[in-house]
């Protein structure tokens, strides 16, 4: 999804469920103020777009419902399906990373088995990732792989985040 395809697609959510996100953002304000003063850190600093801007709760859930939105590449190879998701809800604990793409393997089917589990900071570094992780499906072997990927994923993030051009926040 191009930054134009990204926007209009954002104003167009934004437009179907203007109310309904302003009621939740309104939720956002007393939530944040609650987070504050509990733990120090407000909730909106979380949940990114796309594009890694900083989004409210409101839009996040959403977004998160759009399927069109969520999903950024799924395939099914061999025994097993890859699916590439937008998660906007940061999933790092490391100060300056940014972790809202997630790639992960399951068995075809209804199958809950999980082989393999990557996350990233940006769209690209998901995509390439999401290649990655399609060839390592066709060979099989997720358990060498997934020492050696997983154990780096804070190094990708943050090379990722450095190419991207804007920090983990989503602020130039």
């Amino acid at each position: 999804m191009n930054k134009e395809e990204h926007d209009a697609f954002i104003n167009n959510i934004y437009q179907e469920n203007k109310e309904n996100i302003e009621a939740r953002n309104r939720i956002d304000e007393e939530t944040n103020k609650r987070c504050f003063e509990q733990f120090g850190f407000l909730a909106e600093k979380f949940f990114f777009d796309r594009m890694r801007n900083p989004i409210s709760l409101g839009l996040w859930s959403c977004l998160i419902e759009s399927e069109e939105y969520k999903v950024v590449k799924q395939d099914e190879v061999g025994e097993y399906f890859v699916s590439t998701v937008w998660m906007g809800l940061n999933h790092s604990w490391v100060p300056d990373v940014l972790l809202i793409f997630e790639t992960m393997v399951f068995g075809k089917g209804n199958s809950t088995e999980i082989f393999y589990q990557d996350r990233y900071c940006s769209e690209e570094g998901a995509i390439a990732g999401h290649e990655k992780v399609v060839e390592m499906a066709k060979k099989g072997n997720f358990e060498e792989e997934e020492k050696s990927s997983l154990s780096s994923v804070v190094e990708q993030s943050t090379v990722n985040a450095e190419v991207g051009g804007s920090s983990p926040s989503g602020s130039e």
